[in-house]
C-alpha cells in the first residue's frame, strides 16, 4: 500500500476527530439576566440586634393557666410573635368573668378587644410566615426551572452523540465488510476498525462528560444565614429566626429546627463530597454570592430551599393549633 493510500484511509478518522473535538460538552450557558438574577424578593433587609429577639421560652416564668390550656408549641409561637401577654390577659379575664353571674360592660368590651387583638396578631403572623415561605418557594422554583433547562440542553446533546455513535458503528461495519468482500487481504480494514473504535471511545467520553453550567447570582442568600448560624439574620425576621433557632439546652432531646435542616442537608448528600476540597468548593457555591451551577447542583439547591420552606410553614400549624386551643378553652369554660 502506498503512502498516498494510507493517508486517504486516515481521512475518515481525522475528519471525525476534528468534528468531535469541536463538540465541547463543558459549556457555560448564558441565560437572560432576569433569570440569572433573582426577583424573588423586594430588597427586604432586616436590621435588628440580639436584644430584639424573643428571649428563649425556657428562661421565662410561664403562667400556670397558659400551661393548662395551651400546648408548648402554641405558647412558643405566641411568644415568638410577641402576643403571649394578650393571650394570658384574655384567659385570666375570661375565666374570671365566667364565674360571675353578671358580666359588666367594661369587661365584655375588654374581652372583645383582647380577642380581636389576638386574632389580628395570628393573622399578621400567618402573613409574615407566608411572605418568607413564598421567597423560599420562589427560589426553589427558580432553581428547578434553570435545572430543567440545562437538563434539556444536555439531553439534546446526548441524543446527538448517541445517534453519532450508532451511525459511526454502522459506517465502520459496512466499510469493513465492503473492503473484505473486495479484497480479503486488504489491510485497510484495520484502519477502519481503529477509526471506528476511536470514534466510539470519543463519543462515549463526550456522553459521560456531557455537562453544562450556568452562572447564578444570589447575593441575598437565605441558605447562607442558616449555614453560618449567626445570632441575627438580615433575611429572616426576628420571630422566624427565633423559631428556627430555638431549643432547650436543658432537654437532651431538644434540637433546633435550623440544626434539623443542616442534618438533612448532610444526610441526604446535598453537601457531602468525596474529598474535603470538593466539599469546601460546594459550600462556597451554595452559601456565598453565586457561581457556576450544574443541573444537579441546581436541583440540590432547590431541594434545600424546599426543606427550609417546609420548616417555616410548620409555624402556620402552630398558629392554627393556637387558634383552635383558644376556641376549645372558651367552649370548655362555658360548660363549667
Amino acid at each position: 500500500m502506498t503512502i498516498f493510500e494510507e493517508r486517504s484511509n486516515m481521512k475518515y478518522l481525522i475528519i471525525l476527530v476534528v468534528f468531535l473535538s469541536a463538540c465541547s460538552t463543558w459549556e457555560h450557558v448564558s441565560l437572560d439576566q432576569y433569570v440569572e438574577k433573582s426577583n424573588c424578593y423586594r430588597e427586604q433587609v432586616y436590621t435588628y440586634n440580639v436584644e430584639e429577639l424573643p428571649a428563649p421560652l425556657h428562661t421565662l416564668q410561664i403562667d400556670s393557666l397558659l400551661k393548662k390550656h395551651l400546648a408548648f408549641n402554641s405558647i412558643n409561637i405566641a411568644h415568638a410573635f410577641g402576643f403571649l401577654g394578650p393571650i394570658e390577659n384574655y384567659i385570666t379575664l375570661y375565666e374570671k368573668t365566667t364565674k360571675q353571674e353578671d358580666i359588666g360592660l367594661n369587661e365584655q368590651i375588654q374581652l372583645l378587644q383582647l380577642r380581636q387583638q389576638i386574632n389580628q396578631s395570628i393573622s399578621l403572623a400567618s402573613i409574615e410566615v407566608s411572605a418568607i415561605a413564598s421567597e423560599m418557594d420562589c427560589e426553589e422554583e427558580r432553581a428547578d426551572q434553570i435545572a430543567s433547562y440545562l437538563s434539556r440542553k444536555e439531553g439534546a446533546t446526548e441524543k446527538k452523540l448517541t445517534v453519532g455513535a450508532i451511525i459511526s458503528g454502522a459506517i465502520g461495519t459496512i466499510a469493513a465488510a465492503f473492503i473484505v468482500l473486495n479484497d480479503p487481504d486488504d489491510n485497510r480494514v484495520e484502519y477502519v476498525g481503529i477509526g471506528t473504535g476511536l470514534t466510539e471511545v470519543i463519543l462515549g467520553t463526550l456522553l459521560l462528560t456531557n455537562r453544562r453550567k450556568v452562572y447564578i447570582s444570589h447575593e441575598r442568600n437565605a441558605l447562607r444565614d442558616l449555614w453560618e448560624g449567626q445570632s441575627v439574620s438580615s433575611i429572616y425576621p426576628p420571630p422566624i429566626w427565633y423559631y428556627l433557632n430555638y431549643f432547650n439546652p436543658n432537654d437532651e432531646t431538644s434540637i433546633s429546627r435550623r440544626n434539623q435542616i443542616l442534618e438533612k442537608w448532610m444526610k441526604f448528600g446535598q453537601i457531602t463530597e468525596s474529598s474535603q476540597k470538593k466539599k469546601e468548593a460546594l459550600i462556597d457555591l451554595y452559601f456565598k454570592s453565586g457561581g457556576y451551577y450544574s443541573s444537579q447542583q441546581l436541583e440540590n439547591r432547590a431541594n434545600m430551599h424546599d426543606q427550609v420552606e417546609s420548616q417555616i410553614n410548620l409555624m402556620k400549624q402552630d398558629l392554627k393549633s393556637l387558634a383552635l386551643e383558644l376556641d376549645m378553652f372558651e367552649s370548655n369554660t362555658k360548660k363549667q
